[in-house]
């Protein structure tokens, strides 16, 4: 990947402090076309749980609109007089808003059950400009710190979105042992191998990755991310040791992650656990997953296996082979919506030729719970 050095000098702050310091500008960019199909599915509910369920939705949409509106009035607030106090108030606004959305976000699936939904056939223009903002000191004593942030704009489901920041992380690290706070993915999304994404974009990453890329802990490309994550890992010849772990905070409850793996060889495995997942982190969710892959050079093949508490296991077997001067890969497997109505098979083939300089022209297509999407385009790193 190439990048662009914006600065490296020598710093001098105090006798035996800072020797280093640069920050490094890297990122993304794609444009294609992406067409999605739903299957219809049919209700499970009573006419008089619907009728609960959409009063549920009215209730969440209204509180969201108002802490939306919140989140603002502070922001505004905050800007023409920014002291301790009005930033402790949009913090607050803003922690109060990401329940909030999560509250609608699980009303709205629990009236999709209940009532059922219509096919969906879509096809949009779909593309996305990121950059990302990487900075390092190195200090005396073995001891380096850095720092992430990135920033992003473009057009996804058909609705163009503005450039903002994502919330950022910093770490410190020495002699391979890390410390990281702020918007970072968690340890079993970090340290996840054997997804077998697809298409220009990556696809779903869902049923690519046993919905190891839906579920744990994640990092927000888009927005603040989580509020008081902290992750420290461990990693010498080959293995590692990566436990993440959530705050409660604001109303959720803690959660952690722990993840242990390593490559010996063309082998790569990872096992991973979670004491629980999801919004909220609630009790009764947890994961415990093992995946590993298998690097022939020219080919190979994956394996994820998932437990998650109280809804199912998801698995895939997955392979990727040099072909026509490009990458042909796929998986097949099982996702587990806990949808009783529709299918949890799942499924995907994808195929990439690279063009030369970061850039490749790819396409995909994936089945997972009755959701077909298939997508073509071109990216490009640099």
């Amino acid at each position: 990947m190439k990048k662009l050095l914006l600065a490296t000098t020598a710093l001098a702050l105090s006798a035996g402090l800072a020797h280093a310091q640069g920050v490094t500008i890297s990122g993304n960019g794609r444009m294609g076309l992406v067409h999605t199909r739903t299957a219809a599915v049919a209700g499970t509910g009573t006419p008089a749980q619907i009728a609960t369920a959409q009063a549920t939705v009215a209730a969440a949409q209204a509180a969201n609109t108002a802490a939306q509106a919140a989140v603002a009035a502070a922001q505004t607030t905050y800007n023409a007089d920014p002291t301790a106090a009005n930033l402790g108030a949009l913090i607050t606004a803003q922690q109060n808003a990401a329940l909030i959305a999560g509250a609608l976000t699980t009303a709205n699936s629990t009236l999709a059950t209940l009532a059922g939904t219509a096919s969906t056939s879509t096809t949009v223009m779909e593309n996305r400009l990121r950059l990302q903002f990487n900075v390092l000191v190195e200090a005396d004593h073995g001891l380096t710190f850095g720092g992430f942030i990135r920033a992003q704009s473009g057009s996804a489901n058909g609705t163009a979105f503005s450039g903002v920041f994502s919330g950022s992380r910093i770490w410190v690290e020495s002699n391979g042992l890390r410390l990281t706070f702020g918007n970072q993915d968690g340890a079993i999304q970090s340290r996840l191998v054997g997804a077998q994404t697809v298409g220009y974009t990556g696809g779903t990453f869902v049923g690519s990755s046993a919905g190891m890329f839906a579920i744990p802990q994640g990092q927000t490309s888009n927005g603040a991310g989580p509020n008081q994550r902290v992750a420290i890992q461990y990693q010498a010849n080959g293995y590692y040791v990566h436990v993440s772990h959530d705050r409660a905070w604001a109303g959720s409850n803690a959660g952690t992650e722990i993840a242990v793996g390593g490559t010996f060889g063309q082998f790569s495995v990872m096992a991973g656990y979670a004491n629980a997942s999801g919004a909220g982190y609630a009790a009764g969710t947890s994961i415990s997953t093992l995946a590993g892959a298998y690097n022939g050079g020219s080919w190979g093949v994956s394996a994820i296996v998932a437990r998650v508490e109280n809804t199912g296991t998801n698995w895939i077997l997955g392979g990727n082979v040099a072909l026509g001067g490009g990458t042909l890969n796929g998986y097949v497997g099982r996702y587990v919506d806990g949808v009783a109505a529709t299918n949890d098979n799942t499924y995907g083939l994808g195929y990439s030729y690279g063009l030369g300089g970061g850039a490749r022209v790819a396409a995909g297509i994936e089945r997972t719970n009755d959701a077909t999407r298939a997508e073509v385009g071109v990216a490009f790193n640099f």
